[in-house]
């Protein structure tokens, strides 16, 4: 119930920052909208809540699913989106690098964290977790897509070559940037 609150606060104050005029209907219901992709051996899932164009460009929306032991692939950032995560059940732990000091934060059920650009960051859960993601003003599920539609008839050599190539596509999730300027 806390998070069907959290969900309803957040979208109301983004129609009312961005104006009721931008946005168009969505509804997404359970099993609806599902993305499974594999990304370290471990299948993880998303659940599209709503896209960049269902809200005039402004966020996009998605339920994650991730089992335990399941790894952010290293460090990214996002240089034009800020990420809101609210974990819905289970915990993750999350390492930042934000002007060049780190800290690790583990999250629980109800937690809530906010990334804000050019914040290196990575993720791992040990045991588990639902989260809820809020990407804006960007859109990252066609990234998400994208790697849904990798064959997994491939060699594992393959799919991590065609997982790469989508990684470099970027979609605002770089890979490459340098943490520190010491890693310049």
């Amino acid at each position: 119930m806390r998070s069907l609150f959290f969900i309803g606060s957040m979208l109301l104050t983004m129609s009312n920052a961005y104006g009721d005029s931008l946005f168009t209907t969505k509804v997404s219901r359970p099993g609806e909208d599902i993305l499974t992709f594999s990304d370290d051996g471990r299948s993880a899932s998303i659940r599209v809540l709503a896209r960049n164009e269902d809200t005039g460009g402004r966020f996009s929306a998605a339920e994650h699913f991730m089992p335990a032991g399941y790894d952010g692939r290293g460090f990214h950032v996002h240089h034009g989106i800020v990420q809101a995560i609210y974990v819905v059940s289970g915990s993750v732990t999350v390492k930042l690098i934000e002007r060049c000091k780190s800290r690790t934060i583990t999250l629980s059920e109800g937690s809530f964290l906010s990334i804000a650009p050019e914040v290196h960051h990575t993720f791992h859960t040990e045991f588990g977790v639902k989260l809820l993601a809020i990407d804006a003003p960007g859109d990252l599920i066609p990234m998400f897509e994208a790697m849904a539609g990798i064959d997994r008839t491939q060699s594992k050599k393959q799919q991590e070559q065609e997982l790469s190539e989508i990684r470099k596509k970027r979609y605002d999730n770089d890979f490459t940037a340098a943490i520190c300027e010491q890693d310049l």
